[in-house]
């Protein structure tokens, strides 16, 4: 992708939005955006968002635990 896509892309995963009114509680968007960030290789921003939702689940914990262990700080 030109980087100029790239760069429009990771922001509008980065964006704080509110949840969809029919969204479902597995937060299947969120995580959608928390995985295509890993697929960038944005581990920085994706652990923000997760730190920032609270890992309260089983799905963002195991994707908040896996940056952790990659970003080295376990």
């Amino acid at each position: 992708m030109p980087p100029p896509l790239n760069m429009l892309l990771r922001r509008l995963l980065l964006a704080e939005l509110d949840p969809p009114i029919d969204s479902s509680p597995e937060a299947r968007l969120f995580l959608a955006r928390i995985d295509k960030l890993l697929a960038m290789g944005a581990l920085d921003p994706a652990l923000a968002l997760i730190e920032r939702a609270g890992p309260n689940t089983p799905a963002l914990f195991r994707r908040w635990f896996d940056i952790r262990l990659l970003s080295g700080r376990e």
